[in-house]
Formats: structure tokens, sequence, C-alpha cells
């Protein structure tokens, strides 16, 4: 403890004026959580959250829409009876997220629009570089260009090394 103590003064003293990891660690946290507390909808991989709720799986759809209406408006209704796991209808919001239901249910989540008030929990959204997705992205063998997985439950699309979409839960692919 007293060793770093004194390497501690002493890098002050010499007017070290680099972060030490944990001071960069706890900034990356520091930035990480303002950006979620200015975010209006966060996408995880079972649902998402915004400031006042959380929107599980499963979660009605009119609870769903009259959460979302004061942050994203009034969705575009569409029916999608062409799905191999049954019909889905979607709500398509104009910041690029899509929003699965079926029998009424929110089931998945599908998301091409480019940060700003929508993002993974950690911030990142399309438009990243896929190396900065790190060890929890690998490419997958698809018949869609560019599919991989991110982590244990997300998935999305790159187009060589950005990321053009993210999703989650039950979507509906032309495979």
């Amino acid at each position: 403890m007293r060793l770093a103590a004194i390497a501690c003064l002493a890098l002050t003293a010499c007017g070290s004026e680099a972060p030490s990891p944990l001071e960069r660690q706890e900034a990356e946290r520091d930035l990480a959580e303002r950006a979620a507390e200015a975010r209006l909808v966060t996408l995880g991989p079972v649902g998402l959250t915004t400031s006042a709720a959380t929107y599980p799986f499963s979660t009605d759809r009119v609870a769903l829409e009259a959460g979302l209406l004061p942050l994203l408006g009034e969705p575009e209704r569409n029916e999608n009876a062409d799905c191999g796991a049954g019909a889905l209808m979607t709500l398509r919001y104009d910041e690029g997220l899509i929003l699965n239901i079926r029998d009424e249910r929110f089931v998945g989540w599908y998301y091409d629009g480019e940060g700003g008030d929508i993002a993974l929990s950690n911030g990142i959204a399309p438009g990243v570089a896929t190396v900065d997705l790190g060890g929890a992205y690998r490419p997958i063998d698809s018949t869609l260009d560019g599919e991989f997985t991110y982590g244990d439950a997300l998935g999305g699309f790159a187009d060589a090394d950005r990321v053009r979409a993210f999703y989650a839960g039950n979507n509906c692919f032309a495979r």
C-alpha cells in the first residue's frame, strides 16, 4: 500500500497526464451511465427499456405501444403473414426501430438506425466498426450477407467492417 502511494506521488510530481487503467475504466463507466440516462430506448437480449419502464419479450402490445408513444411517436403497423413461425405484426418507428408482435405480444426487435436515442445497453448502435465489438462479435455461416452473433442472444448484420443492424428475439428473415 505504501509503495503504491509513493509511486502515485512520484507520478504526480513528474506531471504525468496519462490516466491510470483504473481511472480510464471509471471514466468509461461514468460515460456509459450518463449516455444510458440520456437514451430514450435501450435494447437488450430479452426486450427493451426506457427511463420509465422495462418491456420484456411477452409484454402486451397495447402496453408497449402506450409506453413508447411519448418517446417515439405513433408507429407504422404492418402484417407479415409469410413468416415460417406464424404471422407477425410489425411496429415500425421513424428512428429505424422495428418491434415484432405475435398474438398481441412483443416477441422481438430489429434496429438499423444509427445511435443517438436508441442503442444497446453498452451504448453500441449500428454504424460502429465490427472490430469495436470485440470477442463477442462472431460472423456466422448464413444465407444472409454479413450476419453475425453478438454475445449469447443478439444478432446483427454487417457490411465489410461496419454494423448495419442488430436484432433480438423473433424476427422474420427470408433465408
